[in-house]
């Protein structure tokens, strides 16, 4: 019997998720396993839709819990390639219940604000209002919100609308109205047009978006389909002059990992995704060319490192140039990069690597000739890289004959003592250009 009892309760409870199709005023519980800071419960909009943190305004209206949790995770593959477990229920509305979380936040310019449970729009500078009395077409009319917030209406001058919603910019109409022009006037208000903002460049879609509620730098970038590949998203600029004084605007630059979320737009913003800055790595690396600057604080070195797949064996990493344009002139930085890997390099910079200039092998060695220079290296090393020396070699009077200022520096080293005893105390680091000489032994 209490079997029985407990499917009679439990096959209509699955039944009703199964089929159930989501309403208006509906109260949604939706969370994100991998993610529960996203985890929200959402009442559903008189428009029938819910507004979910990252994925903007989303309609729910009419489909089954099923559809609702299917397309919250599409939507979050689709634009953050993220394979999230999303679950989605019903919550049971409750008489006590007041406080339903939306999206929602506290910007003292801006005028969308939350009252009771439900977000209210309210209206901003710029939006379009059409207003119409009943029975009187004459003072039937569309008109824009200042930049003041202010609208001017006939019979009545200019009239404060900032903040108030459309029932309460109607009622404000009706008293002025009754002050001397009508008796019991009807008055219908409703926003035809939402103030907007702009996107520019990196973005899949740009264009103008109405700002019908409370928008995040992030939920306009999802608007506007998500950035290209080529977009910098640490270097975002808002260009605002909402509310500004005259000639006055406002720069910002954003990182939308970091601020995305929390930074809230205001009517007219203008937002411009640019692609990442370039830098041009040539020369002696293993693979020269142009990198995106992805990181504003690498360092030349890892930018040749890691970019360009480092420097070739015989690469001068002692001189190091780099070439920036700055203000209207180039300016040439030489780096020491043995020594100094502090300097870091900025968008537009090229970084220009040569290699060192050979050494030269002559007199008695198997294979005398010129040998790429690496730094470092010494006179036994160079021996043993010219084949060692021949049997008729004076390995003690090894000559190393270098330019010091324009002029020829002699420098004997017994190489045939070090190799004996192992003292490479005697043996000395070569420079670029060295010339090395093995006589022939007289003995």
């Amino acid at each position: 019997m209490k079997r029985l009892l407990i499917l009679i309760i439990f096959i209509p409870l699955v039944c009703f998720s199964l089929d159930y199709k989501v309403k208006k005023k509906d109260t949604l519980e939706v969370s994100i396993e991998q993610a529960p800071d996203l985890n929200k419960t959402l009442v559903v909009s008189e428009k029938g839709t819910i507004r979910f943190p990252l994925l903007g305004e989303i309609e729910v209206e009419g489909k089954t819990l099923d559809e609702v949790r299917d397309l919250i995770k599409n939507l979050f593959k689709k634009y953050y390639f993220m394979d999230y477990k999303v679950n989605v229920s019903l919550k049971e509305k409750s008489t006590t219940e007041t406080s339903i979380e939306e999206t929602s936040f506290d910007a003292k310019e801006y005028s969308i604000k939350q009252e009771g449970s439900i977000p209210t729009y309210r209206i901003n500078p710029y939006d379009t209002l059409q207003i119409s009395v009943y029975g009187e077409p004459d003072l039937s009319t569309t008109v824009v919100v200042s930049d003041q917030g202010t609208i001017r209406y006939a019979l009545l001058g200019e009239i404060k609308v900032e903040g108030l919603t459309t029932t309460e910019v109607a009622s404000k109409l009706e008293e002025l109205l009754k002050k001397g022009y009508l008796v019991n006037p009807k008055v219908n208000v409703t926003v035809t047009e939402y103030s907007k903002v702009s996107v520019f460049g990196e973005v899949n879609q740009p264009g103008s978006y109405e700002l019908k509620g409370p928008l995040t730098l992030l939920d306009v970038i999802v608007l506007a389909g998500g950035l290209k590949e080529s977009a910098n998203p640490s270097k975002i600029k808002v260009v605002r002059s909402y509310k500004s004084k005259a000639g006055e605007i406002k720069e910002y630059i954003l990182d939308l990992e970091k601020e995305g979320k929390s930074f809230y737009l205001y009517p007219l913003d203008k937002i411009i995704i640019e692609k990442y800055g370039l830098i041009f790595i040539t020369g002696a690396v293993k693979s020269p060319g142009a990198f995106k600057l992805e990181k504003s604080n690498i360092s030349c070195l890892d930018a040749i490192t890691f970019l360009a797949g480092g420097a070739l064996d015989n690469a001068n990493l002692s001189k190091v140039k780099v070439i920036r344009q700055e203000k209207n002139e180039k300016k040439e930085y030489t780096l020491n990069l043995l020594e100094d890997t502090s300097f870091i390099v900025k968008e537009g910079d090229k970084i220009v690597l040569d290699t060192y200039k050979d050494i030269s092998i002559f007199g008695q060695v198997k294979r005398p000739g010129n040998y790429p220079y690496k730094y470092g290296m010494t006179v036994v090393d160079a021996i043993t890289l010219a084949g060692g020396f021949t049997d008729i070699a004076d390995t003690n009077n090894v000559k190393v004959v270098r330019d010091v200022g324009g002029k020829k520096k002699t420098i004997k080293v017994p190489v045939g003592y070090i190799l004996k005893t192992g003292d490479r105390k005697r043996d000395i680091p070569l420079e670029e250009k060295d010339t090395i000489i093995i006589p022939e032994s007289w003995l």
